[in-house]
């Protein structure tokens, strides 16, 4: 079914602050809140909020806490239990898709609103016995802060994520976010831009 891991990486508006220093190290603090509400197996809503403490000035960071704020409603079309690997076939196919609406917005440590963007999203959802994929895309309407000058456009995002338990309480992730900007600006151009990330995440 759907999986969704809290520590994805997805800064609202964050394209339109150019490339990033590699020579710059520092370590920071980021956190994430999470308040979820599920009234049904097929429905769920959920608000959140990741403060990000920047801890030195470099660059165009500022020392001081980064604010994001977002929201998402996923709709599970069938139940979320198809497993290729116990014999479901397409005919199942109903109970992994599933739709999603996301809207996030953030603002700097300097309290400059740097943006929103919402994602209408479908995708699918399925195990193939311990292997859970989940794949998603659609249409990203983005809203640039006023200090960038830039005009709202709209983008495609999508996701791949492949999850695998290694024990009840552990499971491993990757996945890959590719995004096509419909405009360039400072930093960026048209085209296609990728995360590639992984994690682990624990549950107690």
């Amino acid at each position: 079914g759907h999986d969704d891991h809290d520590d994805h990486e997805s800064h609202a508006g964050h394209q339109g602050h150019g490339a990033h220093d590699t020579n710059y190290k520092r370590t920071d603090v980021r956190g994430f809140l999470q308040v979820r509400y599920a009234p049904n197996d097929r429905l769920s809503l959920s608000v959140d909020w990741k403060p990000y403490y920047v801890t030195q000035d470099q660059g165009e960071d500022i020392q001081g806490l980064k604010n994001e704020l977002g929201a998402e409603i996923v709709w599970l079309f069938g139940d979320g239990d198809l497993n290729f690997a116990l014999g479901d076939g397409l005919e199942d196919i109903v109970d992994g898709l599933f739709l999603s609406l996301v809207h996030r917005q953030g603002w700097e440590s300097d309290g400059t609103w740097i943006g929103n963007y919402t994602d209408p999203r479908i995708g699918i959802g399925f195990n193939l016995d311990m292997v859970n994929i989940t794949l998603d895309a659609g249409p990203r309407f983005y809203v640039p802060g006023s200090y960038s000058r830039l005009n709202p456009r709209t983008d495609f995002a999508a996701e791949l994520e492949i999850a695998y338990p290694i024990r009840d309480n552990t499971v491993l992730f990757a996945h890959w976010q590719p995004t096509y900007s419909s405009e360039g600006g400072s930093g960026w151009g048209v085209g296609w831009q990728h995360h590639i990330g992984t994690g682990v995440t624990l549950s107690f």
